[in-house]
């Protein structure tokens, strides 16, 4: 669970894929990864958690853990969400934290440069910058 300043409660729910979520999840990722992340939960490979304020579906997480040569590697597969006045990034992080509190290091991969600025200040920072250029098609 995550509180925001304003004491809105927010709850991360872990649920089975559902239409809420790939509403959410279509917003974090290319449209040609969607099912992907999907196959993900689907699978068991990844895990799924609602945003939830009240009885409203606010947002969507995935979480995955990956074996990486240092320990167990925390993966943000995919995040979004929205409720006005409020900063979900800032409100769930800790509760993320939480989750993946048994992981040696905690990633995410991202075409936003405002995403990476954001999540600076929560103590992350740019391990490696992918650029993509298609020469066909």
């Amino acid at each position: 669970m995550a509180t925001h300043a304003q004491e809105q409660q927010i709850t991360l729910t872990g649920r089975p894929w559902t239409p809420a979520a790939e509403h959410w999840i279509a917003k974090a990722v290319r449209p040609d990864f969607l099912g992907n992340v999907r196959d993900q939960v689907e699978q068991g490979r990844s895990s799924l958690f609602h945003l939830e304020a009240g009885d409203m579906v606010v947002g969507a997480i995935v979480l995955r853990k990956d074996q990486s040569p240092v320990g167990i590697e925390g993966v943000i597969v995919a995040a979004a969400g929205q409720i006005n006045g409020i900063d979900l990034t800032a409100t769930c992080m800790p509760a993320i934290e939480v989750l993946l509190s048994d992981c040696q290091s905690i990633r995410y991969h991202t075409d936003h440069p405002a995403v990476a600025r954001k999540l600076s200040s929560h103590g992350f920072h740019v391990d490696e910058l992918i650029c993509r250029k298609f020469i066909h098609g």
